[in-house]
């Protein structure tokens, strides 16, 4: 996992396609992102940071929606990908 921190000042950051990404607000925060091609809420997958030891690096209270409250933990999705076969 990786993380960046950006401002109004940073511009656009790009994410690859496939990249699995997620956006972390520290205070109060509107954002947009930009897609490439159609957007397909089928292909729409959530992973669940709240206990991961990154966001606990930030704050010790995470507001979540039940949406992400509900998606993968992270120690899932790292079995997920073990079993792809690149």
């Amino acid at each position: 996992i990786k993380t960046l921190k950006l401002d109004c000042n940073s511009g656009i950051h790009f994410i690859p396609e496939y990249c699995a990404h997620g956006f972390f607000a520290l205070k109060s925060t509107k954002f947009e992102y930009i897609c490439v091609g159609k957007y397909k809420h089928k292909y729409e997958r959530t992973i669940n940071l709240s206990y991961d030891k990154y966001l606990k690096h930030y704050c010790n209270k995470v507001i979540m929606s039940d949406k992400d409250r509900s998606g993968y933990q992270v120690n899932e999705v790292k079995n997920i990908f073990k079993s792809v076969k690149w």
